[in-house]
């Protein structure tokens, strides 16, 4: 990869009381959580603040690790039925102070940083149904399809405890190939699940988002939000406006090519605002849509699990043709290169 691409990378970190839920799941059921955590360059020690950071990257390796060493494939979609909005700390709490759902899943877009970095969630409305998109951005973090199916999961979960246990999606989309049998999914779910999706998404209806959160105090608000937004200052993640720009591009690129006045909307500003902040830091849209498409490429290819056909619809080209030329021209080699190992 060419070493302008690997500088744009954003490395990212989760908080560690998550990754304290599986350890702490995997101890009651196996007791082999140490080992497992010592394989991926893990320890215990770095889980015990809650608050403290881990690497993104390792810790969808050791769930994956976990799944295989329980024998249980649907371990992170069961685990995801635990989640509450409290386990999601101040972001949860915002959440369920909300006045409406749709505000609650604007929180949860704008502010997952605080939980876990080169991350992105995204809402896209379409008549009478709403995406709500989750995307890992850090390429080097692989297909991790157990936090996947927890997030997703446990997203759920979340927007249950805030309208009533009564709710359900319409579907779940998840971006990995099914297994044998999908049956424990869409009985977990309680929905459909639809796999080998170019995102990862859960499928509900437009008319949920005007409810109310149950108990909701939005007074509280003004504090939680302000203690997200210190969490995030803390956290050393005041990203770059490109970094910013970049989490952005990965959820709207497979609907078309994001123009300037949609990813400046996306993240609060005007057009000229940030066309003068990209210029600042030496960059454009243009350039960072580019950069986006060959690193993505490169993740999809190397999965070896999708089609040249569902990776231009991921990178929003028309069609396999259109996506196959595209690389040519970034590498100076067609894309099955790739395939081969090359």
């Amino acid at each position: 990869m060419p070493e302008a691409l690997r500088r744009a990378m954003t490395v990212g970190t989760i908080r560690a009381t998550v990754l304290a839920r599986v350890v702490r799941n995997l101890d009651a059921r196996s007791g082999q959580a140490d080992a497992l955590l010592h394989e991926v360059g893990l320890n215990r020690g770095l889980i015990s603040d809650d608050y403290s950071l881990v690497s993104l990257k390792s810790y969808a390796r050791f769930f994956d690790r976990a799944a295989a060493e329980l024998g249980d494939r649907w371990f992170g979609l069961r685990l995801g039925t635990e989640i509450r909005p409290v386990d999601l700390g101040p972001i949860g709490a915002l959440m369920s102070n909300a006045s409406t759902l749709s505000q609650g899943l604007d929180d949860l877009c704008r502010h997952i940083e605080a939980l876990q970095s080169a991350t992105a969630f995204s809402i896209h409305r379409r008549g009478a149904q709403t995406h709500l998109t989750y995307r890992i951005t850090d390429p080097t973090v692989g297909p991790a399809i157990q936090d996947a199916e927890f997030t997703l999961s446990a997203t759920c979960n979340v927007i249950r405890s805030l309208i009533g246990s009564h709710w359900s999606p319409i579907e779940l989309h998840l971006r990995h190939p099914a297994p044998q049998t999908t049956a424990i999914a869409q009985q977990t779910i309680g929905a459909p699940v639809v796999f080998g999706n170019s995102l990862n998404s859960i499928v509900l209806r437009s008319a949920d988002l005007a409810l109310a959160p149950l108990n909701a105090q939005p007074d509280l608000r003004t504090f939680l939000e302000r203690h997200v937004l210190d969490l995030i200052q803390e956290k050393g993640s005041h990203r770059s406006t490109a970094e910013r720009v970049d989490a952005v591009i990965a959820l709207l690129l497979p609907h078309g090519v994001p123009t300037l006045a949609r990813v400046a909307g996306e993240i609060g500003w005007s057009a000229r605002s940030l066309q003068r902040a990209l210029t600042d830091e030496g960059t454009s849209l243009r350039t960072l849509v580019q950069q986006h498409r060959h690193r993505v490429a490169q993740a999809m290819l190397e999965e070896r699990t999708h089609s040249h056909a569902a990776i231009a619809h991921a990178l929003g080209y028309a069609d396999a043709t259109v996506f196959w030329r595209a690389y040519k021209s970034w590498t100076g080699s067609p894309p099955s290169g790739i395939r081969k190992g090359h």
